[in-house]
This record gives C-alpha cells, sequence and structure tokens, in this order.
C-alpha cells in the first residue's frame, strides 16, 4: 500500500521542475529556529557543547562497557564498517551547504566530534554512532543504557536540525544504513571472533543469549 501511494503522488502531483539545489522540508519549518541560533551565537555554543557532551559520554561508556564486558567484536566491527562506507559517501556525494549552516567551534573541545565548517553530510555520523550503541546495549539487556542512547540521538538530531549541519536525508539514511550494518555485523562478526580470536559460541553469547547452558555443553562435546 505505501508503495502504491508513493507511486501515485509521484505520477499525479507533478512537482515544480524548475526546482534546483535541495529542498528540505524540515529545514524550512524550522527556519526560526535557525534564526534563534545565527543571532544567539553564545546560545549556539550551549547546544553544541551539550550535545556533544552527551555523545562523547555516551562512546566513552560504550567502548569501556565493550572493553569490560564484550565477548564479541560485533560492536567495533559494525562501527568499523559503518566509518569506512560513510567515508565513502561523502567523498562520492558532495552535497550544496544548506542556508543557514551554522556548524563552528564551541570553545571546548569534543573527543569525538569534529568542528569546523565541512560538506561531509550523506549520511550523519552523529545520528549512525547513537543508533550503532543503542543496537550494541540492547542486544546485551542494558535497556537503560540503550534509552539514553535514544535521548542523546533525539539532541543530535535536534543540533543538526538547528544548525543545519545535515539535511534531513542524512539523518533517515543515517539510521537505515546504522541497523541494517549493526544486524549484518551480529551475523558475521563470528568469522572474526571464532576463526581469528577462537571465542566459542557460548562465550560469545554469554550477555544475551537464552541458551547459554546448550551452548557451553556444544562447545565442550566440539
Amino acid at each position: 500500500m505505501a508503495c502504491f501511494a508513493n507511486s501515485w503522488y509521484l505520477f499525479y502531483q507533478k512537482g515544480d521542475m524548475s526546482q534546483r539545489g535541495i529542498k528540505d522540508s524540515l529545514l524550512i519549518a524550522t527556519e526560526p529556529i535557525n534564526k534563534f541560533f545565527l543571532d544567539n551565537i553564545q546560545y549556539r555554543n550551549y547546544l553544541m557543547i551539550l550535545c556533544s557532551g552527551l555523545l562523547d559520554f555516551m562512546t566513552l561508556s560504550s567502548c569501556y562497557y565493550w572493553a569490560r564486558y564484550s565477548t564479541t567484536w560485533r560492536f567495533l566491527l559494525a562501527m568499523g564498517v559503518f566509518y569506512s562506507l560513510r567515508s565513502m559517501t561523502t567523498n562520492l556525494v558532495i552535497y550544496e551547504i544548506p542556508k543557514g549552516y551554522n556548524w563552528g567551534y564551541p570553545g571546548v573541545m569534543s573527543l569525538f566530534v569534529p568542528y569546523g565548517a565541512t560538506a561531509d553530510f550523506f549520511y550523519s555520523g552523529h545520528v549512525g554512532t547513537c543508533v550503532l550503541q543503542y543496537n550494541e546495549f540492547h542486544s546485551n539487556g542494558k535497556s537503560n543504557w540503550a534509552a539514553f542512547c535514544i535521548v542523546t540521538m533525539l539532541f543530535q538530531i535536534f543540533m543538526m536540525v538547528a544548525l543545519r549541519s545535515h539535511y534531513t536525508l542524512d539523518m533517515l539514511a543515517a539510521v537505515i544504513f546504522a541497523h541494517y550494518i549493526f544486524i549484518m555485523s551480529e551475523r558475521y562478526s563470528y568469522l572474526v571472533d571464532y576463526y581469528i580470536f577462537g571465542i566459542p559460541l557460548s562465550k560469545r553469547l554469554a550477555n544475551n543469549s537464552y541458551h547459554f547452558s546448550e551452548l557451553q555443553q556444544q562447545d565442550s562435546s566440539s
């Protein structure tokens, strides 16, 4: 039904063929917010420091949890694939900088957020990394940390929209790419876990398996 509705809309509702550049309805609708931060750089800096601090804390917590408790390379594999693919797409697809672009240096350094004017739009690393870390915490049954990742992602989306540092499509694509990459990493991380590091199946799934005892017996008998 969704495909049919979309096809009907595209066929019968002719768009403005004279449109040049990118028309982002969400950015158009939030122009007053963008203007506020353009006129009040100090508040822009506060917003950037807050959102960057949330992302730094989330990422440091994820790295600590992985190093301390994880029994699989799934998380690092997903992050590596996500950012490797992003480095390709940001060089292959170069957008026009949105009107009202307001990304700069807020006066406080960040561990994981780069500052300065760039055109690395497609897809959003801020949003994608939140999705990856949400999936990792959720897979390990850490619901509180998973919820924190969602809250952090919402802050990142607000900042991206308010400061025009990403288009809406960049953020939607980041959610899709990150979720799919995590699924593929979960499916194929055994190639690294077992064949390179020799991690048995029961240990790999110790944090999120309902069949740990069965898997442990299977490993001991093999």
